[in-house]
């Protein structure tokens, strides 16, 4: 049984502040679980309701535990399995290890960038540079959106403007309301695509930088696209050249 100050532990790392404060997360269910055993990520403790590890995956303490006892520190009602607590990778800085890649700003919702991140790693974008302000990548919504994808694909928090100022001659594609036609105009693979606040776009300070600012054509009657469905539409057609 997981004493009450353990789960008391557990369950504040639901709370940003407190997991980046501790340096932890908590990475939920056996995909996600078998995910990070699988990459980069250390393991400082797990939580099993079974013993679903082979004998090479056993790398890390964990204790088995009952399924009342999930239920009390797990945030999705799905997991039947266990959780976690994960190290967080500290002094992450962009490393270009990609031609091209993502740029957010100001995204508040844990799906939109769950899904971001997995699109990213479908087209193999290895980094993501985000706003201060955009919604934690540890978020446990996030990481479920992810699909294990952030195991391998980084998020580096910083400052926009600073950022952006630093990235002279490279090609920067916002996506806009106001901007010339996805699909007639010659996109390359290569510089960074900023992707706006779900509810505002993209700040007009962060515009400025803008090279070429980019739109979806509408065709239907639907008022607007998440971002997520935004990112994956406008990616593709970039990385499909």
């Amino acid at each position: 049984m997981i004493s009450k100050n353990k789960i008391a532990y557990l369950k504040s790392l639901a709370d940003r502040k407190t997991r980046h404060e501790l340096g932890r997360f908590l990475v939920e269910g056996k995909k996600a679980i078998l995910e990070v055993i699988n990459s980069d990520f250390r393991i400082v403790e797990g939580f099993l309701v079974h013993d679903f590890l082979n004998p090479l995956q056993k790398n890390f303490p964990y204790e088995l535990i009952s399924e009342s006892d999930l239920k009390k520190i797990t945030s999705l009602t799905s997991n039947r399995d266990g959780v976690v607590v994960v190290e967080m990778p500290q002094n992450i800085f962009f490393e270009k290890t990609s031609q091209f890649s993502l740029i957010l700003d100001g995204i508040n919702d844990p799906g939109n960038l769950g899904t971001i991140v997995r699109i990213a790693d479908w087209y193999g974008i290895s980094e993501i540079i985000a706003s201060r302000d955009t919604v934690d990548i540890y978020n446990s919504k996030t990481l479920m959106a992810t699909m294990g994808s952030f195991t391998r694909v980084r998020v580096i928090y910083t400052d926009l403007v600073q950022f952006l100022s630093e990235q002279k001659g490279q090609k920067i594609y916002g996506a806009l309301l106001a901007g010339k036609n996805l699909h007639t105009t010659n996109l390359l693979p290569e510089g960074f695509l900023i992707i706006g606040n779900e509810a505002n776009g993209i700040r007009p300070n962060i515009q400025k930088f803008i090279t070429e600012k980019i739109t979806i054509p509408r065709f239907g009657g639907a008022e607007s696209l998440n971002a997520g469905v935004a990112t994956g539409i406008i990616v593709d057609r970039i990385m499909g050249k």
